[in-house]
């Protein structure tokens, strides 16, 4: 029996003879899903991550802090398998990190900074490539960065705010592949100026968001950008209005590029470049503060809530409009905060932050890929036709059922696929390819769909309660009498 696993891998395939018949509701749906990937607390009171950086071959790095007797730095890397801490060097002792980013070339970069005097702190750079941590820097300067961002490995770039009125619009560093210069920034305001995302299109193409006022409780996000050899505001639909947060910036490319935040902290706010000029879009119907965007493809972004309620969406834009994304269920939370999302392709991106028990805090990584389901057929004089499947694996799910059904059917019943799940090919397959004798004939309207099976263990996914509300379960099972629950 194929029992009705809540956590449902939602890529759906159809024969190519179907593909003309698939309704427009169908065409936006994600590559993917956000799966829990879990990691270690090896702090003794609390733990918590601020950033991570996927790099494109399965592995990842993350960083944040971990509590116990004192509070100290926490590197974690991912090596395809499973996360581990890693060793802070010597050299970067008494590290609180700020960001974390990587290049396309699969170098990640991560910094943070340590006392040094009452007007500066001292600026460490961390370099990690190959699984390993090759390259320390340092330098003082007036702030510490806050985001990181790569065109390349020989065009990295951070920013950092500044404390004193003589660096009041904070920092941008360069990495050129040899070594790191510093630029002062431009203050867009008299009382108040804090940098808080960077994106780098190219050397001469780098964007900056930051929160600036011109007085104590006067709020107003800005803009800039770098073509070369200066840097330059830049207008945006929402300048001169106040309670106005941009958070984060990401884009797919120099004409395709978000920005998300929030007004006063209880609506989003989201702004997309198109290559000429800055333009708002609407979010959710439920208006949900947002803290980080990435931009894998012009048709793919993702956006996290500022801080969550167990069972809160990410947001995620499919190409027309800001729609609900996936809702990552995380056991035994009452908080979550989701801190930064890291892009790694054009359907894999990962998430990173924490989440509260009501005893600690713990740390937390989601990581959405894509499923790849293809399908292949083929005939034989000696045997029935075939159907091959094969699709991508999800971290931490061991097998996996299929179902199929009309694809007709399934159009006439508004996205039903309970009624118009037909077949039960396999359930609790391990693996990801299967093949399928006596399967529909050529020409005919056919859909597929594999669901993850349920693992074990924490973090993990559980079958769960179908009635469960904000579970995750998709609402898609098995209709009785062909994969009955089991």
């Amino acid at each position: 029996m194929c029992s009705p696993i809540r956590y449902v891998v939602p890529v759906f395939l159809f024969l190519a003879t179907a593909v003309a018949l698939l309704p427009a509701a169908l065409a936006g749906r994600p590559c993917g899903t956000f799966a829990i990937v879990p990691t270690p607390d090896p702090g003794s009171s609390s733990n918590a991550l601020i950033g991570v950086a996927a790099v494109g071959d399965g592995t990842a790095w993350a960083v944040g802090s971990q509590s116990g007797n004192g509070t100290t730095g926490l590197i974690l890397y991912y090596d395809g398998a499973g996360w581990s801490e890693v060793d802070i060097p010597a050299e970067a002792e008494g590290i609180s990190f700020g960001a974390i980013g990587n290049t396309p070339e699969g170098e990640v970069w991560m910094v943070g900074t340590r006392p040094h005097t009452v007007y500066e702190v001292e600026v460490i750079w961390l370099r990690a490539r190959d699984g390993a941590i090759d390259r320390v820097d340092s330098f003082t300067q007036g702030g510490g960065p806050v985001d990181v961002s790569a065109s390349a490995a020989d065009n990295v770039w951070g920013v950092s705010g500044g404390m004193w009125s003589t660096d009041q619009g904070g920092y941008a560093n360069r990495f050129n592949g040899t070594d790191w210069e510093t630029m002062q920034l431009p203050a867009p305001y008299g009382y108040r100026n804090d940098p808080q995302g960077i994106f780098a299109a190219g050397p001469d193409d780098v964007w900056i968001v930051g929160l600036g006022g011109a007085s104590k409780n006067h709020w107003e996000g800005y803009v800039q950008h770098w073509n070369g050899t200066s840097w330059e505001r830049v207008p945006t639909p929402v300048d001169g209005q106040d309670l106005i947060f941009f958070e984060s910036i990401d884009g797919s490319g120099p004409d395709d590029i978000w920005i998300s935040g929030h007004v006063n902290y209880v609506e989003d706010l989201l702004l997309h470049w198109d290559g000429s000029s800055w333009s708002r879009h609407a979010g959710l119907a439920r208006p949900e503060p947002l803290e980080d965007v990435a931009a894998p493809a012009p048709d793919n972004a993702w956006a996290s809530p500022y801080s969550q309620t167990p069972g809160t969406p990410f947001f995620r834009f499919d190409g027309e409009s800001w729609v609900e994304g996936s809702v990552v269920e995380v056991p035994g939370a009452q908080t979550v905060n989701w801190r930064d999302l890291s892009r790694a392709g054009d359907c894999e991106v990962w998430s990173a932050g924490s989440y509260h028990d009501g005893t600690t805090h713990h740390t937390l990584v989601a990581r959405m890929v894509g499923t790849a389901l293809t399908v292949g057929r083929s005939a034989s004089e000696a045997g029935p036709d075939e159907t091959h499947l094969s699709w991508t694996e999800l971290p931490g799910i061991p097998a996996y059922d299929v179902v199929s059904g009309d694809l007709r059917t399934l159009l006439g019943a508004a996205g039903d696929y309970s009624a118009a799940t037909t077949e039960c090919h396999a359930d609790n397959h391990p693996g990801t390819e299967m093949t399928i004798v006596d399967a529909v004939a050529a020409g005919e309207a056919h859909w597929y769909l594999t669901r993850g099976e349920s693992s074990s263990g924490p973090l993990s996914y559980d079958a769960g309660d179908a009635g469960q509300a904000a579970s995750r379960d998709t609402g898609i099972e098995a209709a009785v009498g062909a994969c009955p629950p089991g």
